[in-house]
């Protein structure tokens, strides 16, 4: 599939619509980190690239202080030859931090994504194509009649739905408390009603010319096949590091590994009951090492809660947030 449509590569004029952060902050997983390596490459390929920070960016801040950090993040994304517009920079100093129920407001509205639209589209620039590399918010479908003649593409990783999340709620509901299973379902409601929002919006504002997912499970989930678009599944699912793959089996124990941000969209309550049940069954000794950050106390003590519940304590070793440079330098941890 081509969107060069015969140009060379070079020629195409390139925008990309994601939200912008420091990507190796504990709070952010692998998607960020995903969308930042796909930039990289985007730009040594791309002679015109700009980069416009969608409305995630703004919905993420917590106070004034994640703003001067994402003016960092966007001058360094300028130094590495993205043009990001300075209208971005005027709109942040401008926001005011949004509270939960405007939030909430905002996910049914989408009315944040309708004022960048209008700002952006003021630019006296028109590109190729679009492309969103993580498609975190639905930016791109609004701003694409505006800048690209209604041309754009994103790898799309989410697959909440309506229906995933009456599953997910039965789930927690069979494996954790009544606080939890809420707190899980709720984290995961602005992503379903992102999905809900699609269809409409393509009809509006026109269908993307391709859409990239991570697995054939997902296009599935996500019912991909009645949208009536070009997609494909990638392979490898998420762009990484190329030198990561050097770490790969060296010196490694013997023991299991769960890397992720530790929230319960990631299986996090699922995990104690897994390794009761390998014990049990499989390897009295066996050893578990969690990596990742806790969202806030509630979460983590639910998790420990449920270690102490299963009795795994001696299975299950917690590490905290491990950073990429401490997993290469530890010749205990496995790359995963």
């Amino acid at each position: 599939m081509s969107i060069t449509t015969g140009r060379n590569i070079e020629d195409i004029r390139l925008g990309i619509i994601c939200p912008i952060y420091s990507i190796y902050s504990p709070k952010y997983g692998g998607g960020p980190r995903h969308a930042h390596e796909i930039l990289i490459r985007l730009v040594r390929a791309f002679n015109d690239i700009s980069l416009f920070p969608s409305s995630y960016t703004f919905l993420i801040l917590n106070d004034e202080s994640d703003k001067e950090q994402v003016l960092k993040v966007a001058d360094q994304y300028r130094k590495l030859g993205f043009e990001v517009p300075e209208v971005f920079d005027d709109l942040l100093s401008r926001f005011r931090i949004m509270s939960f129920v405007e939030q909430v407001r905002n996910v049914i509205t989408l009315g944040l994504s309708k004022k960048l639209s209008n700002e952006y589209s003021r630019i006296n620039k028109k590109f190729d194509i679009l492309f969103d590399p993580i498609f975190n918010d639905l930016d791109i479908i609004m701003l694409s009649k505006k800048l690209s003649n209604g041309k754009y593409g994103f790898t799309h990783q989410g697959y909440l739905t309506s229906r995933y999340l009456i599953g997910r709620l039965w789930k927690y509901l069979r494996s954790s408390w009544l606080a939890i299973s809420l707190y899980g379902l709720a984290i995961q409601v602005a992503p379903s009603i992102m999905n809900m929002h699609i269809k409409r919006l393509m009809g509006i504002y026109g269908k993307p010319k391709f859409v990239a997912l991570v697995s054939k499970g997902q296009a599935e989930t996500l019912g991909v096949d009645s949208w009536g678009v070009p997609y494909f599944i990638l392979n490898p699912a998420n762009a990484v590091d190329p030198e990561l793959l050097n770490h790969r089996g060296v010196g490694k124990d013997d023991y299991l590994v769960f890397y992720a941000r530790m929230h319960p969209e990631k299986g996090i309550f699922e995990l104690p009951k897994i390794i009761k049940i390998l014990r049990d069954e499989y390897d009295g000794d066996v050893k578990l090492k969690v990596m990742g950050a806790f969202p806030n106390d509630g979460i983590r003590h639910g998790f420990f809660s449920l270690v102490r519940r299963y009795g795994v304590e001696n299975n299950i070793e917690y590490l905290g947030f491990v950073s990429e440079e401490e997993k290469h330098e530890s010749p205990h941890l496995p790359i995963t």
